[in-house]
């Protein structure tokens, strides 16, 4: 049944409605359910136009969201990574004594080891290996950096 027949079976519904009312309880009663009929209609029609417009935004925000995401803990997991070179660099210095630096080097470690937990929960396990190669690959030349 298409949407045009079914309108057009429930507008001989009311009809129908409103007659036996009209012949049962008088005008007014008629005109009261041809006016509720028609303010429900309305409702109807203007709810379902939002509900669709609404599920369609919602839709596209929901897909986005993973490359948010990714992109969030990207930044994060650089700015961790900078965090600890630069306590590395400040020991080498002199700024911080050897050894004073260990409850920020475990809160800096156990962050970028959560961050690249997600990253790793994100990925196929097939590049998972790759990555950390290349994270470890990174951390290494970096510290060899700040050692030099």
């Amino acid at each position: 049944m298409t949407g045009r027949s079914l309108a057009l079976l429930l507008v001989l519904f009311v009809a129908g409605i409103a007659s036996l009312a009209g012949v049962f309880g008088g005008r007014g009663l008629a005109a009261l359910v041809l006016v509720g009929t028609a303010l429900l209609g309305a409702v109807s029609a203007l709810w379902s136009s939002l509900h669709e417009l609404a599920s369609e935004d919602v839709l596209e925000e929901v897909r986005e969201l993973p490359s948010l995401a990714r992109v969030a803990t990207d930044d994060e997991l650089e700015a961790v990574l900078r965090a600890l070179i630069d306590l590395d660099h400040e020991v080498a210095v002199g700024k911080i004594l050897p050894g004073d630096e260990g409850p920020v080097r475990h809160e800096l470690r156990s962050e970028a080891k959560r961050l690249l937990q997600l990253q790793d929960a994100r990925i196929r396990p097939e590049a998972r290996e790759r990555a950390r190669l290349i994270v470890e690959g990174a951390l290494a030349s970096a510290s060899q950096e700040v050692t030099s």
